[in-house]
């Protein structure tokens, strides 16, 4: 008798916890979507850049005052870096990047200065 009422109530729950699963599992899949987006990397500074990486895809050597052309990446927060890794002579340099919101437009990633072994890069709009 006390199986047959509760078995209801069992199945409304089972229900319930499919369907927020399931809305949970979209939700992620929406948040770590691959985005593609173009971007051109300028060089700012007085020093020449080698191996240079971003968003783990390659890009050209950067020499002084130098930039790429705009080249489609793209970016996936679960299986790439949002950093832009480069050489300066045999030093590693490396630095965060803030991942463009928008994907319809060009961006470029300008490295402003090196102080320190620090990179200082900024994102701008084309």
């Amino acid at each position: 008798m006390i199986l047959r009422k509760s078995l209801p109530t069992f199945l409304v729950w089972i229900v319930l916890f499919g369907l927020y699963n399931t809305r949970c599992k979209a939700r992620n899949n929406q948040n770590h979507q691959e985005i593609k987006i173009k971007v051109r990397v300028i060089n700012d500074t007085d020093h020449r850049f080698t191996h240079v990486s971003l968003f783990s895809k390659p890009f050209p050597d950067l020499n002084p005052k130098d930039s790429t052309s705009f080249i489609s990446v793209s970016y996936n927060p679960l299986k790439d870096d949002a950093l832009i890794y480069c050489m300066k002579n045999d030093k590693n340099l490396g630095r965060y990047l803030e991942v463009p919101k928008t994907k319809k437009e060009e961006w470029i990633y300008k490295i402003d200065s090196l102080r320190n072994d620090i990179l200082y890069v900024s994102l701008h709009l084309e």
